[in-house]
C-alpha cells in the first residue's frame, strides 16, 4: 500500500513542480505521528474531531500534548461534535471541559449538522485527515486509515474550511 502513495507523491512532485509530502497513517501508526506533529507546532494547531474521548488509552497523551502547546503560546483551537446523539455528547464532554481548563480554545460544532470530520492542521501546512477518532478503539483496535499531507496550498484550503466551521461553532 505504501508504494501506491509513493507513486502519487512522485506524480505530484513531477507535475505540480513543488514538493508535497504524503505519509499514510494506518492503524497504530497514527498516535505517535500525531504527537510528533503536534509537538512540532510553532504557531497553530486547529482540530475538528467527531469524537475525542478523554480517559481512553492514548487519547490522554494526545490531549495533554495539545494542552502543553497551548500553555507554550501556540494557538490551539478544537471543534467537537455536540449534537449528533447523547452518546457522542457524553463522550466529548470530559475532553471539552479539560481542554477549556487548560487554555485550549474549544467549541461545540454548529447545531443541526454533524461534524464527522477528523481533521488536524498544524502551522497551516501539515494536515492529518482520515477516519481516526480520538478513542481507545480507534487508536488501539480498529482498522483506520488517515494521511499526513505536508503542503501549504492544501493546508490553506483546510484552514479556510476550519475557520468557517469555527465561525459557525458555539462555546
Amino acid at each position: 500500500m505504501r508504494k501506491i502513495f509513493l507513486i502519487i507523491l512522485a506524480g505530484c512532485t513531477l507535475f505540480a513542480e513543488k514538493k508535497i509530502t504524503i505519509i499514510p497513517l494506518f492503524n497504530r501508526d497514527y498516535e505517535q505521528k500525531v504527537i510528533e506533529t503536534i509537538n512540532s507546532a510553532e504557531y497553530s494547531i486547529h482540530i475538528a474531531m467527531f469524537i475525542m474521548k478523554r480517559y481512553d488509552k492514548g487519547v490522554n497523551e494526545l490531549i495533554d500534548a495539545l494542552c502543553q502547546k497551548a500553555l507554550s503560546g501556540v494557538d490551539v483551537k478544537v471543534i467537537l461534535e455536540f449534537d449528533y446523539d447523547s452518546s457522542v455528547i457524553i463522550s466529548n464532554t470530559p475532553a471539552y471541559e479539560y481542554l477549556k481548563l487548560n487554555n485550549v480554545k474549544v467549541r461545540k460544532d454548529p447545531l443541526g449538522i454533524c461534524t464527522h470530520t477528523k481533521l488536524i492542521i498544524v502551522d497551516g501546512e501539515k494536515v492529518i485527515i482520515g477516519s481516526t477518532n480520538w478513542t481507545y478503539s480507534a487508536l488501539n483496535e480498529n482498522n483506520e486509515a488517515s494521511v499526513l499531507i505536508e503542503d501549504k496550498d492544501f493546508g490553506a484550503e483546510c484552514e479556510n474550511y476550519f475557520e468557517n466551521l469555527w465561525q459557525l461553532s458555539r462555546e
